[in-house]
């Protein structure tokens, strides 16, 4: 009979909080079932919305050493995942890298017949989930489109002249930025600048103003219109 290597991870939430209550049941759970404990990861007085260095370091190790665990086993769902989505992505990492999943307290086993019922089931909502989250990205960005209003992350705004000006003087991107000193960095201005076409750079550079002018504006009045009439395109 082939002996399943089981990874542990632990958590609690405050620091006068004790992980030893779960580990004893844990440990006990291991030594019924026959399974051999290869690691436990015990994260103490972390919430679920902070970083967490035991359960990162279990999950590399569960992506990076081949077959290092067999499964691994929780207290509790919500020990183990900050929301359900993460839940669901880390079974269906662990589903294809022939990873078992068993938490205690639900009494879900993937190992076995029932648990492997279950993981079916979640994986379809995961699967779901994502379709509707997906549905609902591709319904905003057509509506952007439509509105003819600029994706992406709002444009860093700095002199575009002034830094026209000092790249004549022969200064180099990297100088530039420094003497603009406006927390944009050397690589945004190059990108901006080099949209100036050299054959007829003065109204070249005046359509580069203008149009970053345009952007600008369409994406302050879509902000005030969102907030304004709280529009439901999310």
């Amino acid at each position: 009979m082939k002996i399943i290597k089981v990874a542990i991870y632990v958590r609690v939430s405050k620091k006068d909080q004790s992980v030893e209550q779960q580990l004893d049941k844990l440990r006990k759970y291991c030594e019924l079932k026959k399974m051999k404990i290869v690691g436990e990861f015990i994260d103490e007085g972390i919430s679920a919305v902070k970083q967490r260095p035991q359960f990162d370091k279990m999950m590399n190790l569960v992506r990076r050493v081949k077959k290092r665990f067999d499964a691994v086993l929780v207290w509790k769902f919500d020990r183990f995942a900050r929301s359900t989505r993460q839940l669901l992505e880390s079974l269906d990492e662990f589903k294809a890298l022939s990873i078992d999943f068993i938490s205690f307290s639900e009494n879900i086993d993937t190992t076995t017949p029932y648990g492997e019922f279950i993981f079916t089931i979640l994986g379809a909502v995961g699967k779901f989930e994502r379709s509707l989250i997906a549905e609902r990205t591709k319904l905003k960005l057509d509506y952007l489109k439509s509105k003819n209003i600029p994706l992406g992350r709002s444009e860093k705004r700095f002199d575009v002249r002034k830094a026209y000006q000092l790249r004549k003087k022969g200064l180099g991107w990297r100088k530039i930025a420094e003497e603009m000193n406006c927390g944009v960095s050397y690589i945004t201005i190059r990108k901006v600048l080099r949209k100036v076409d050299s054959k007829s750079p003065e109204v070249s550079l005046q359509n580069v103003i203008n149009r970053r002018r345009r952007r600008s504006k369409k994406r302050r009045l879509h902000k005030r219109e969102k907030a304004l009439r709280n529009l439901p395109i999310t």
